[in-house]
């Protein structure tokens, strides 16, 4: 049967988990954090390693599935099964799910699976006769972009959760340069919010028109770019050009991290395989630096990204309670991150 997301939303607050559920939709922001919230419900502190599969459907049968769902939970009451390209296509030469693998779907749902298993399709026609079947033996949520009002409350709310605050018509101009993806609109309020700790915790309409569409980018990944490569001359240089053009060292700092959390998110979906079009749209990859970024992104480790975010975000700490100046902070992040061989580890 198919849901509406609050729906489901109040039942897994409640742990009314249902044992099987398909998700689909364009919203793919919203539907990864039902997943997590989900697997967190299910699996509490309980080892993942022993108690998540995850299974793709352009390579594993419907089959495995049947049999991962099967599998006893271990030291928890239930595991949890992802599975991934999922295709009920309006296009059946696309389908990942046919007509012959219905004996194996009716077992599994007719079972007493020891988990939950759960769907993300990234098609779904509802007037094929396998999602019929779904749409009679699982919880179908379909996550649909937010409508403005919508989007307007969610993004109230996550600047809320970041301590800062912004008036509609601000927040209007960041939809309207953004547009209504989660995925993105969520790095952006991110840095606005970092940006906002130097104007008294309030996103301005200023602040958004200089940060959101802000031409300084590029360089900011050259700055990326150069600390990764240990260049500490072309660091500072650029630090430097940065710094005298305005930009504030707080409000730099900000850029710097979203710089380097497009980095990791780059580096993990390309370890996931997700086409390169994808990653561009996700990451919000600058246009003139597509070819540079996704080989800073190649070569530098996961580690090695989140232990520059780490001394990102201890260099934020310094910089609003130290009595040292933001300026000079800042350039002994830079100092330090460039002596490092990051690249390497």
């Amino acid at each position: 049967m198919i849901i509406e997301l609050e729906k489901l939303r109040q039942q897994v607050k409640v742990g009314d988990i249902k044992p099987f559920y398909l998700f689909f939709g364009d919203e793919t922001f919203l539907l990864e954090s039902a997943v997590e919230t989900i697997k967190k419900k299910v699996l509490k502190d309980s080892p993942r390693a022993f108690n998540e599969t995850v299974l793709d459907l352009e390579k594993d049968s419907v089959e495995s599935v049947v049999l991962s769902a099967r599998e006893l939970p271990f030291n928890c009451e239930r595991r949890v099964v992802v599975v991934k390209n999922v295709r009920i296509s309006s296009n059946s030469a696309k389908d990942t799910i046919k007509e012959k693998d219905e004996p194996a779907l009716i077992r599994l749902f007719d079972s007493e699976p020891t988990g939950v298993v759960i769907f993300i399709a990234d098609e779904f026609d509802k007037r094929r006769k396998m999602a019929k079947v779904f749409l009679e033996k699982a919880v179908v949520v379909e996550f649909e972009r937010l409508r403005t009002d919508e989007l307007i409350s969610w993004i109230k709310k996550k600047f809320g959760e970041f301590k800062v605050s912004a008036d509609t018509q601000v927040i209007s101009q960041l939809i309207e340069l953004v547009g209504n993806s989660l995925r993105e609109l969520n790095l952006e309020c991110e840095k606005l919010a970092i940006a906002s700790h130097s104007q008294d915790k309030l996103v301005s309409l200023d602040l958004v028109n200089r940060l959101v569409a802000d031409s300084r980018i590029p360089e900011v990944f050259d700055l990326a770019d150069y600390m990764l490569g240990r260049n500490t001359t072309k660091a500072f240089y650029t630090l430097k050009k940065l710094l005298d053009e305005g930009v504030e060292p707080l409000m730099l700092l900000g850029l710097i991290a979203v710089t380097f959390r497009r980095l990791l998110i780059a580096k993990e979906m390309m370890k996931k395989g997700i086409e390169r079009s994808r990653i561009i749209s996700v990451a919000k990859v600058p246009y003139s630096k597509q070819e540079e970024f996704f080989r800073v992104a190649r070569r530098t480790s996961t580690q090695s990204l989140l232990l520059v975010l780490d001394r990102i975000n201890k260099a934020d700490i310094a910089m609003k309670t130290s009595e040292t100046s933001p300026r000079l902070q800042l350039e002994m992040l830079v100092l330090e991150l460039t002596m490092q061989d990051l690249v390497s580890q």
